[in-house]
């Protein structure tokens, strides 16, 4: 009896020093994130019915092959087992049985009955994109930049493309179905701009240099070719692509259906390439006088006659379908809500991911063309993000609500069957901030905005709190845990609700996806322009409410939500209390061309300018706080040296925090830069929202 009393008083200890009272930065960030890793590369075998998946069960960063039966209802069966070089890529074999994988510098095959392996190519480096051919004959893979096979009869492999990887290459793949093409997308760097970037920590500082094009730079150069394997020559696609947003094959392998935009993104193309006489048709073409996002531009084909694609022209992102015979274009869905992305089913019918239930929600639907009515595939509100079987008939989903980190589910009867769990069992001991989605009024008269607020679990409406915006950046408001999409911050958010006792918010602000296309081409006035404006409607709104403290109001946000953030002061003088910017993008002119769609011309010295923080930073009255990685290769470091040291002789009050081996992603690097990092922050939010 005393034995049981015991256990159990051990027990009560260590649930209460694994509750929410007790978050530490070190315990929310260990190693190997307290949250887990998420399984990635699902697969189904062949015949749908299997799903083969990269994983670590023991929420390690070694993964190793598991694969589900969704009939037998039972856990995922690890199909190896090593202990300190995992698996980087695989894919399904001649059979159902069969599973490819490439792991060290070697290709092996998996008996996935007996688990026996054996090894099929040695001595290789770098390889990706394993691919089977449809008629089992060969194996393809991408090693460096260049496409090779393996003949499976004898065991022999050949390099077919002899491009040069320092400068031109291969990105991705596709085989035709009678085996008989390769269809790939090349990318020809050789005329980009190189940057200098800084290694310090040496006996001497050494030059990195990196392939870096500024706005008005040469675009890589991008084409696309078809491999013969009998024949072992490469013919081209008779033109040259100003940005390749996908390109596949039909189903009878007979065409290629080509999808490209400009760099604006004001305008958008769909090609289909007879293989036989390598001559392109235009089929669709949609013009914009503003900008838009080609992240919803998607297109694939229904059959050789058909193409589904999305598109905008109602003012909202929606599926269509496109007869190529008929020259006839139907639309599929409608309302005020879109579609993110679609696969159309060899089965009939269009899978699609949209946020029709609720702003916040990505959900998972199905149409089918002819037929009236959207179903709803499962019910669970939350973020989906599915792999197909060939036909449809079978569905995984990495799913994420706002209490539920990503994991791998089988969708069952519209049900989701949960089949991993990846977090650390110490994860069910927290207790996790609760949310709150809510309209608010934005900086457009007559608009209102999404947000989403944390509240600390002991809140009281009848006390006054301090409040943190952020982290600031477009779509940032979804019902996934840790809120936007690579947002390693959630720990931070968590922490500052429950251990610091901060009302948190965030806002999808004008640019997002999901409401449509005036709420995009809002976007066209610039960075810092109307997208700071629904930031200042936010801090308003926080300050009209009875328990906020109107003075003790911060922001901060990283990359373009740094950019946010230092408008936000120093466009907004007073605005807010503090602000943090991580890897702030305070100039412009060193964006990369793709991001020219919001300033349209290299040559427009004053759009440069007006959307550039560096040449706003006089405004600033309230204290800042800059932090930034000096390897980093997609916002220079230098750009923060440069307004750190205008704002010194300007005599603002700025903290800058130099993280020596970190790069853009600052907030996903080793423990112990990340502890130092958000402890920084959390130290500075203290000082000026709580002191």
């Amino acid at each position: 009896m005393k034995k049981i009393r015991v256990i159990l008083i051990f027990l009560f200890i260590l649930t209460g020093a694994l509750s929410g009272d007790n978050l530490t930065i070190e315990n929310l960030y260990p190693d190997i994130p307290l949250i887990g890793i998420p399984p990635r590369d699902m697969a189904w075998s062949p015949d749908e019915s299997r799903c083969a998946f990269l994983w670590n069960s023991q929420s390690g960063r070694i993964e190793n092959l598991y694969v589900f039966f969704p009939e037998s209802g039972q856990e995922p069966e690890p199909l190896t087992a090593y202990k300190k070089e995992g698996i980087s890529t695989f894919c399904w074999g001649r059979n159902d049985d069969e599973i490819f994988f490439f792991r060290g510098t070697s290709v092996y095959t998996l008996d996935v009955n007996d688990l026996t392996v054996e090894e099929l190519i040695k001595d290789r480096k770098r390889i990706r994109s394993l691919f089977l051919s449809p008629d089992s004959s060969y194996l393809s893979y991408l090693q460096g930049r260049n496409l090779w096979i393996c003949e499976l009869k004898t065991g022999s492999s050949f390099q077919l493309t002899e491009f040069d990887p320092e400068h031109e290459g291969i990105s991705r793949y596709a085989w035709s179905s009678d085996s008989s093409n390769i269809l790939f997308y090349h990318q020809d760097s050789s005329g980009i701009r190189q940057v200098g970037i800084p290694l310090f920590g040496r006996e001497e500082v050494q030059i990195r240099k990196v392939l870096r094009p500024f706005p008005g730079d040469p675009a890589n150069k991008r084409k696309i070719g078809v491999l013969s394997i009998p024949r072992r020559d490469i013919r081209w696609i008779p033109m040259e692509f100003e940005n390749v947003l996908s390109c596949s094959w039909s189903h009878s392998g007979q065409k290629i259906l080509v999808e490209e935009s400009t760099e604006f993104a004001n305008r958008r193309a769909i090609y289909v390439c007879d293989v036989e006489s390598m001559t392109l048709d235009e089929v669709f073409r949609e013009e914009s006088r503003l900008f838009t996002f080609s992240w919803l531009w998607r297109s694939q084909w229904m059959d050789d006659d058909r193409i589904a694609l999305t598109s905008d022209r109602s003012g909202f992102c929606h599926l269509y379908s496109l007869d190529l015979v008929e020259n006839q274009l139907a639309q599929l869905t409608s309302g005020k809500w879109e579609v993110f992305d679609f696969f159309s089913a060899k089965g009939g019918g269009l899978y699609f991911v949209a946020n029709r239930s609720r702003p916040e929600n990505r959900g998972l639907y199905r149409v089918r063309p002819g037929k009236k009515g959207i179903v709803r595939i499962a019910g669970r509100d939350g973020v989906y993000k599915p792999v197909y079987s060939r036909s449809g008939r079978n569905i995984c989903v990495l799913f994420s609500d706002d209490l539920t980190p990503f994991d791998l589910y089988y969708i069952q009867a519209g049900e989701l069957r949960q089949v991993t769990y990846s977090p650390k069992p110490e994860f069910k001991h927290y207790s996790w901030a609760k949310t709150q989605y809510l309209d608010i009024p934005s900086g457009n008269e007559g608009i209102k905005i999404r947000a989403k607020m944390m509240f600390p679990p002991d809140f009281d409406p009848n006390k006054k709190y301090p409040a943190v915006i952020g982290s600031v950046y477009s779509n940032a408001v979804l019902n996934q845990w840790g809120g936007r999409d690579a947002h390693p911050t959630w720990g931070v958010d968590q922490y500052l609700v429950q251990e610091e006792k901060y009302v948190l918010m965030n806002v999808d602000i004008s640019g997002s996806l999901g409401f449509g296309r005036k709420f995009r081409e809002d976007m066209y006035q610039g960075y810092g322009v109307v997208d700071i404006q629904d930031l200042e409607a936010a801090a308003l709104y926080l300050k009209s409410l009875p328990y906020i403290l109107p003075d003790k109001i911060g922001i901060w946000g990283s990359s373009y939500g740094g950019l946010l953030t230092l408008m936000s002061l120093f466009k907004k003088p007073g605005l807010f209390a503090c602000g943090i910017a991580g890897a702030p993008a305070s100039n412009v002119y060193h964006a990369f061309p793709g991001q020219m769609e919001v300033m349209k011309s290299a040559d427009d010295r004053k759009a440069y300018e007006a959307s550039s923080a560096y040449f706003w930073s006089q405004g600033a009255k309230s204290p800042l706080m800059i932090i930034h990685g000096v390897v980093d290769t997609t916002v220079l470091f230098m750009d923060s040296v440069s307004l750190v040291r205008k704002m010194i002789r300007e005599g603002k009050d700025v903290d800058f925090v130099v993280l020596p081996d970190a790069g853009h992603a600052w907030d996903m690097g080793p423990s112990f830069q990340t502890h130092f990092a958000f402890k920084k922050m959390i130290d500075f939010f203290a000082r000026h929202l709580k002191n």
